[in-house]
């Protein structure tokens, strides 16, 4: 499976988090991540691929004029330098057709 897909399921399951959260931000742990998209996928994920999709966020803003920002889809949090957090900012779920994702 292409990293793009892996990181389109990545931010489904972070939309729905938010979206439990009312609407709002909120961090979501690795563990929990890997499980939801694990748990919904009928060909075999790895936790490495789901965390390759996280820190080499596939997905790039565009803005309205077409132009390709450097405005990540992901936010990360770390711990000791491993990867432990993840979220969706506010405006990436209000907005996903900038970053090409409905």
């Amino acid at each position: 499976m292409d990293i793009r897909e892996v990181g389109r399921r990545v931010f489904i399951s972070l939309w729905n988090a938010n979206s439990r959260n009312m609407g709002k931000e909120i961090y979501v742990s690795i563990d929990d991540v890997v499980k939801d998209v694990q748990s919904g996928a009928s060909v075999e994920i790895s936790r490495e691929q789901i965390i390759d999709a996280i820190e080499n966020d596939p997905f790039r803003q565009v803005s309205a004029h077409g132009l390709v920002t450097n405005v990540r889809l992901f936010e990360t949090g770390h711990t000791n330098d491993v990867l432990t957090l993840v979220r969706l900012p506010q405006f990436a779920y209000e907005n996903p057709k900038q970053w090409g994702l409905d």
